[in-house]
């Protein structure tokens, strides 16, 4: 029998708890037993059919207080997982860590001395300080068997020596209605534009207002990543735009990816890289057409033909484009059902399928 423990630091609404939910469901016909640890936040985890163990993490403004907190998670993580590698292993059974990130890297190294086979799937590229990446970097090469990368463009840019690498893109989100009908014709008179994103600057929210004040003519939904609290001290020292809806984790976003003509993702490249871009993939499920940052893992599956691909600064080069899908409906529905086209090789059950064939194989060599 061979039993599955996941490892992810901070539980919450963002890509890569999301992502690791939908691989934890799609493994769980061929594991004796899965185990989840993670903080004790609420987020995407909180629904996957895995136990759950929690530890004590916590976010803070101040960098050393976010030292030790991560440090004390580390220990925790080791603890914590070590004890059940080990029960595991004096029941007879083998084990299979997967540690999602690079950030709980001392789970990488219960996993190197108690289990069978250890996976590090790994979501980012960006980690501040460049020494601390360095560090985790280390934990990967020689902890790791196998290293699971989300887009061949993160294959690239974080490429390891010893682990065995592999790539295997998203899919939509399982709670995501399949068979759906798009009013393409409504949504382009609606003229709705949706940014999923968060509060932090490099998500680009700056300049998200910036275009919302150039396209007057146009409606802008924001759903953001972010606490009540967050939201409401921002929205009280910002000018927001009339134009412009902001919500803090809206309950169902469906409903406006299904209004919308437009998905955008502003993240700046110089200080953020996406490595997907999950709300690009949702967006176009529906039909939207893309405005995307021009490098990054997203680029494995969206192209010019899906919309413009431009650097968020330039937000005037941005606003035209918007102007111009707005004027011009068959450019806009072009864009539209090619959007729709790729988001179908994309889907929930090709990503599950590839998930539990992955699985499948490193409980082989376990």
């Amino acid at each position: 029998m061979v039993n599955h423990f996941y490892v992810h630091l901070l539980n919450d609404f963002s890509g890569s708890p999301l992502v690791l939910s939908d691989f934890i469901n799609a493994s769980e016909s061929s594991a004796h037993k899965q185990i989840v640890f993670t903080s004790q936040h609420e987020g995407f985890l909180d629904n996957c059919c895995a136990e759950k163990k929690r530890f004590f993490y916590f976010r803070s403004s101040n960098k050393y207080a976010v030292l030790l907190a991560f440090s004390i998670a580390q220990a925790q993580i080791f603890f914590l997982l070590s004890v059940q590698l080990l029960l595991s292993k004096f029941r007879g059974n083998k084990s299979i860590v997967v540690v999602n990130t690079m950030l709980p890297s001392l789970g990488l190294l219960a996993g190197k001395l108690f289990a069978s086979q250890v996976i590090c799937y790994v979501h980012e590229t960006t980690v501040n300080p460049p020494g601390l990446k360095a560090v985790l970097r280390w934990f990967v090469e020689h902890c790791a068997h196998h290293v699971l990368f989300v887009s061949n463009f993160l294959k690239k840019s974080e490429s390891f020596k010893y682990p065995v690498q592999h790539v295997m893109h998203n899919g939509l989100r399982r709670d995501f209605p399949v068979n759906i009908s798009i009013d393409r014709l409504q949504k382009h008179s609606d003229g709705l534009v949706v940014f999923v994103g968060s509060l932090k600057p490099y998500k680009g929210i700056a300049q998200l207002l910036d275009i919302a004040r150039q396209s007057p003519d146009l409606n802008f939904f924001a759903a953001l990543n972010s606490t009540t609290e967050q939201l409401a001290t921002y929205m009280e020292a910002t000018e927001v735009p009339e134009n412009l809806v902001v919500e803090c984790r809206p309950p169902d976003i469906n409903k406006f990816y299904q209004r919308a003509f437009v998905v955008m993702n502003l993240s700046l490249p110089d200080t953020w890289i996406e490595t997907f871009a999950m709300t690009l993939l949702e967006g176009m499920h529906y039909g939207c057409a893309v405005v995307a940052p021009p490098v990054g893992g997203h680029l494995d599956y969206v192209t010019d033909k899906h919309g413009l691909l431009c650097n968020a600064v330039k937000t005037y080069e941005i606003s035209a484009f918007l102007k111009e899908v707005k004027k011009d409906r068959e450019k806009w529905l072009s864009y539209s059902h090619a959007s729709s086209s790729t988001a179908a090789e994309l889907s929930h059950e090709k990503f599950a399928q590839s998930a539990h064939e992955f699985v499948a194989r490193i409980e082989i060599a376990a």
